[in-house]
């Protein structure tokens, strides 16, 4: 590409910026490497390309090649590391910085609390200048991400009575560490006297008794929410549908998916229809289930034909079976002799 003359930075800036959103590197390095000399707000930008598509080695031989650094590119990198697992090489930037501000020690709290390095966290913790509700929460979500079930709660439980102010994210964040150890009764119990609930708080409780088998605990739950005047989202009902069909409650199931359309018009998204035809089949309504994959507006994948079969499989229907076989290799011929193997088994 020829070198490109004096054009406006903020275009530039816009190109490599939107090259990188689109996940097309190769366009903007081709852009960034045609501008002549260095700028320090183009090189920042192209690592943050790099940085949102996980290329992560690119971005540091890029940055080691800088002559300038300042606060924003030295945060980004640190960011960029913890927010993708390197946490090693993030703590070696973050060592290195001249002046570390609190963007690079959130993500260093953030990276560690993530991997459940709960030692590392209150480490990290302890350093920190200044501390706000965020840097409490991750260290919250650190021991909740530990995997010692015994310990785990119980210091959760510590952070959260130390914390100078609770904000939502707090009550949701700590309902949420309960919930996950099992703890549905205390997840409820902090549920029933934090000040303020969003829809997360909601939905956190709700999937809290749906990954405790608790189904129709998770629809009376979806019930009090609607008569609190909060309107569940996408997300909302995507958990009630998968603990619908989990559990094989069909009359549910259809309830909830016929409540998002019509009450709240939301537009199903695949995985909503995954769960519906995922409990029409377990239920034994196989014909229903094969006619939703048909007219849903996406175009089936493996994973609903999968899902069909399967239920085909447990009905000993060898006819909708093969016809799923089949399906499946029209759909991507190279990885489906397992269907067809699964398909031949009925006969």
């Amino acid at each position: 590409m020829e070198r490109i003359p004096a054009w406006p930075g903020a275009s530039i800036l816009g190109l490599i910026s939107g090259y990188g959103e689109a996940g097309e590197l190769d366009r903007a390095l081709a852009i960034y490497s045609a501008i002549p000399g260095e700028d320090l707000e183009l090189s920042t930008s192209m690592i943050h390309a790099y940085a949102r598509n996980g290329e992560l080695d690119p971005a540091m031989a890029l940055f080691d090649r800088m002559r300038q650094r300042d606060l924003v590119v030295w945060s980004l990198m640190v960011s960029a590391l913890a927010h993708h697992g390197r946490l090693a090489a993030a703590g070696d930037f973050f060592a290195r910085m001249p002046e570390r501000s609190i963007v690079a020690w959130r993500a260093m709290i953030q990276g560690h609390a993530q991997s459940g390095r709960s030692q590392d966290v209150a480490r990290i913790f302890e350093d920190l200048p200044q501390r706000d509700a965020l840097s409490w929460t991750s260290l919250i979500v650190a021991h909740a991400n530990c995997g010692d079930l015994a310990k785990t709660r119980h210091r959760a439980l510590i952070v959260f009575s130390k914390m100078p102010c609770w904000d939502v994210v707090a009550w949701n964040t700590i309902i949420t560490a309960n919930a996950l150890k099992g703890h549905q009764e205390e997840a409820l119990d902090f549920f029933a006297i934090m000040p303020q609930k969003n829809v997360v708080s909601w939905t956190v409780l709700i999937a809290a008794n749906s990954h405790a088998g608790r189904c129709r605990d998770s629809i009376a739950i979806l019930h009090s929410m609607q008569q609190c005047g909060f309107l569940p989202d996408d997300t909302t009902f995507t958990i009630v549908l998968l603990a619908c069909a989990h559990a094989g409650l069909l009359d549910e199931a259809r309830w909830c998916f016929e409540l998002m359309v019509r009450d709240y018009s939301i537009q199903p998204t695949r995985e909503h229809f995954g769960c519906l035809i995922d409990v029409l089949g377990r239920s034994g309504s196989l014909g229903d289930a094969q006619a939703l994959i048909d007219v849903m507006p996406y175009s089936a994948d493996n994973v609903a034909w999968g899902m069909f079969l399967s239920a085909c499989r447990l009905h000993r229907d060898v006819i909708g079976a093969n016809c799923a076989a089949d399906r499946a290799i029209e759909l991507a011929p190279t990885i489906s002799s397992s269907y067809v193997m699964l398909a031949s088994s009925l006969v």
